[in-house]
């Protein structure tokens, strides 16, 4: 399937200097050209609206990368072009692991063609769930004094140093071991 913003967004980005957000992108593509006709869920439209941007910007990354050595960089935030960065994706890309499934997500036009509103709707629960989850972990590991990078046998050997200094049976506080036990399960859970 043939992308029909690509020519548009290529545009854009050349008219404007710095970072553009994807908010910013959509709501000038929206003004200019308008978007083609999308599902009636309201849910279901602004997914679609969104792939159709993702879906080009990745596939104008590809083509900067191959032809000009320039990388697109592409985030909710910050949509840019910049120089070539170190550490490639499975596609030579730069980039991680994380970006490189995120990309072939929305490369891959299934996704967008099997799209329906109970679908989108449990994309959307997950989600949440995940943010949830990423919130919590961030939370045990400030709990336990611990860094964002704490492996698995670091976050066990600290919460059992700290498990024993607060233990009630040693003369610590109830609370403060309940509360780094907890964080201790979330992380170890999660």
């Amino acid at each position: 399937m043939k992308n029909p913003l690509i020519a548009p967004i290529l545009a854009k980005l050349k008219q404007h200097d710095g970072a553009l957000s994807e908010y910013e992108l959509i709501k000038s593509l929206d003004a200019d050209i308008g978007f083609p006709v999308l599902a009636e869920d309201p849910q279901l439209a602004l997914f679609q609206k969104h792939f159709l941007v993702k879906n080009a910007l990745f596939q104008l990354q590809l083509r900067f990368w191959q032809e000009d050595k320039l990388y697109l960089s592409i985030s909710a935030l910050a949509i840019q072009l910049e120089p070539a960065r170190n550490g490639t994706s499975h596609l030579g890309l730069p980039g991680d692991a994380g970006e490189a499934k995120v990309r072939d997500y929305y490369l891959d036009w299934q996704h967008y063609t099997s799209a329906s509103p109970e679908s989108v709707a449990d994309l959307l629960a997950d989600f949440w769930r995940r943010y949830a989850g990423t919130e919590q972990r961030d939370k045990a590991l400030e709990q336990l004094g611990l860094p964002q990078d704490a492996s698995p046998q670091a976050i066990k050997q600290h919460y059992r140093r700290l498990a024993s200094q607060h233990h009630p049976d040693k003369g610590g506080d109830s609370k403060q071991f309940i509360a780094l036990r907890q964080a201790y399960e979330t992380l170890r859970n999660g």
